[in-house]
């Protein structure tokens, strides 16, 4: 036969649940410099920090739904992988 794909389904299950970890432990906060705010350089650091915390939010919500897209393709992989596998079975069996 041909080449064959074989996937580990378990080893990209670990990998997505510590991709899982790390987005829930992604800080997306903006730090608050409280009586700083009339400076002319806190205002910006203020507004690019603002902008940096909106970015770090989109960006975990891409990967959170990267992890959930990944998990629904490997699960298809797999129950094709099955449904191959018990047809190949019925053929041969």
């Amino acid at each position: 036969m041909g080449k064959q794909i074989s996937i580990n389904y378990q080893a990209v299950e670990e990998a997505l649940n510590t991709l899982a970890a790390s987005i829930t432990a992604l800080e997306t906060k903006a730090v608050d410099f409280e009586g700083e705010k009339g400076l002319t350089t806190i205002h910006k650091i203020l507004d690019i920090n603002v902008k940096l915390a909106s970015i770090a939010g989109e960006y975990q919500k891409l990967l959170e739904m990267n992890v959930s897209a990944t998990r629904e393709a490997i699960k298809s992989m797999k129950t094709t992988d099955e449904d191959i596998a018990q047809k190949v079975r019925k053929e041969h069996g």
